[in-house]
This record gives C-alpha cells, structure tokens and sequence, in this order.
C-alpha cells in the first residue's frame, strides 16, 4: 500500500482532544488516528489545544469583532447567541 499525504480541516469551535466535547470531535480524531497507524502522513488543521499525537496544524482562531452598526442590526442574531457560537480559544 502507498502511503497517502492526508489533509483533514476539524471545527475550530473544540479542541480535537480527550474528553472529546462532542461526536464531530470524537469522529475527526478516530479517523485521524487510524489514517497515521495505516501508515499514512496526516496532517490535522484544527483548533488549539488539540492532540499533538495527531500532526496538528493549529489554526488561528480569532472572535469576530461586531461593529455598533452591525450590532443594532434587526438581522443580526443576539449577542448572547453569538457567544455561544464563536470559537473559545483565541
């Protein structure tokens, strides 16, 4: 078998790491696991504080930055959703 270069991009939301925070987390790291005891050379792009043991490649993560215009926007979800949904590693 010929050994692949694989690229796998996780969630910035959660580390990819033990405990796992939820199932997506879990799955990326199994997979990323078992493609590097195959043999094959993976390089995992995610959130920081993820597993080394996995070839991470860190992605930035950065909060977005709400301007007072967009924020008084009647579109623009709740402050406290948008919380709850941006990464929470900077």
């Amino acid at each position: 078998m010929t050994a692949l270069r694989i690229a796998l991009i996780a969630s910035v939301r959660f580390p990819i790491r033990e405990p796992f925070a939820g199932g997506l987390e879990a799955q990326t790291w199994a997979l990323a696991r078992a493609l590097t005891e195959r043999g094959h050379r993976v390089t995992l792009f995610a959130a920081p504080g993820s597993d080394p043991r996995l070839g991470v490649a860190e992605l930035p993560v950065h909060r977005p930055v709400i301007s007072p215009a967009a924020a008084a926007d009647r579109s623009m979800p709740s402050p406290v959703w948008m919380r709850s949904t941006t990464p929470t590693c900077i």
